[in-house]
């Protein structure tokens, strides 16, 4: 049973930024333990991570009140970084679920697990929930709900740079794409094996005018299965294109996605 629910647990992280920055001797024991009951709040109410990050100010770069709250960040940190732990195995555990990717972009109420999947958050995008990636697109050999949700998502990747996304709905998708070691897993799992030719028309068609313009091939190697089942497919949308217009995201990168992605290779 919870005696927390998450208006009272965002109501008491508010108070407790407020009153950090009264940090004189008297009140150095209070403050304190209030930090440490900060952190044991935020691990007890993971379960929850989703609605909280969606509504607790954590914030500190849009939200800055003070200085006396700016004393408060460093438990700020590590509370996100509790939440988004827990909401990274959430969104893994999104692949297992039939429209688990769709849902994500269909439900305001999981802004935050699509936000942190579309980001270059590293409570997402490190080398362990990369290899839990990894294995899941072993499973979708033989498990079409879960090659479905990395199709969903790579569609939705490469829709969002083809120049047809009118809508700009997928603009952090297509921000994603940019990440060569994401994007290798997703491809790979997306085209393990046989697609309908409608389908696959598509992806290779997006395919060709991305990597057209950006000449990053090798972050969607066409897999054995297509030259022998759809040859024509293949043959169509492996040459060069005349004249590609691309619209791809311009969103500026920031600091962390530069130096993330100066000189990066992709690993496999």
């Amino acid at each position: 049973m919870h005696i927390f629910d998450f208006d009272v647990v965002g109501e008491w992280i508010r108070l407790a930024r407020r009153w950090t920055g009264f940090s004189r001797p008297f009140y150095q024991s209070i403050r304190e333990k209030e930090r440490e009951l900060a952190v044991k709040i935020a691990q007890n109410s993971v379960s929850q991570a989703a609605i909280l990050l969606n509504t607790v100010k954590l914030d500190f770069s849009r939200y800055h009140e003070g200085d006396f709250e700016r004393q408060f960040e460093p438990v700020n940190n590590q509370i996100q970084q509790i939440w988004k732990s827990a909401l990274a195995k959430e969104v893994v555990e999104s692949f297992r679920r039939e429209g688990g990717i769709d849902e994500l972009f269909n439900d305001e109420g999981l802004q935050a697990k699509r936000d942190l999947l579309f980001s270059s958050d590293q409570n997402f995008h490190n080398p362990l929930i990369y290899e839990e990636l990894r294995r899941l697109g072993q499973e979708a050999l033989a498990n079409d709900v879960i090659q479905r949700n990395f199709l969903d998502l790579i569609r939705r990747m490469l829709f969002s740079v083809s120049g047809h996304d009118r809508r700009g709905t997928y603009s952090a998708a297509g921000s994603l794409i940019r990440n060569s070691d994401f994007t290798y897993i997703v491809w790979n799992a997306a085209v393990c094996r046989r697609i309908h030719p409608r389908e696959l028309g598509s992806l290779l068609e997006y395919r060709m005018t991305y990597t057209r313009v950006s000449g990053k091939a090798d972050d969607f190697p066409i897999p054995t299965w297509v030259g022998e089942v759809e040859p024509e497919l293949l043959q169509a949308f492996t040459q060069p294109l005349s004249n590609v217009e691309i619209q791809a995201d311009t969103t500026t990168l920031t600091e962390e996605e530069t130096a993330t992605n100066s000189g990066h290779q992709p690993s496999r």
